[in-house]
């Protein structure tokens, strides 16, 4: 008997998918509010935010593409062992 993994439904493959990909255009949206945000004087002061954005999806990026390939690695080894 082959027992295949199990991982929660927020853990699978697709839902990590589906975040990077919202993370990306998180990223982007953070950058265009950068660009936007330092061509505007009056709202200089407020750069922190679109920042704060990048950043903070920039993290999740960062860690779902880790766990991933963290288990594509585990998965590939689990299979060259196998006669």
């Amino acid at each position: 008997m082959n027992p295949k993994r199990q991982y929660p439904a927020y853990d699978s493959e697709a839902a990590c998918l589906v975040s990077l990909a919202a993370m990306v255009f998180c990223f982007w949206f953070g950058g265009v509010g950068y660009m936007v945000s330092q061509s505007d004087p009056l709202s200089g002061r407020h750069v922190w935010v679109p920042v704060f954005i990048m950043v903070a999806s920039a993290f999740v990026i960062v860690s779902t593409t880790v766990r991933l390939a963290q288990r594509y690695y585990k998965q590939r080894k689990r299979a060259s062992i196998r006669p």
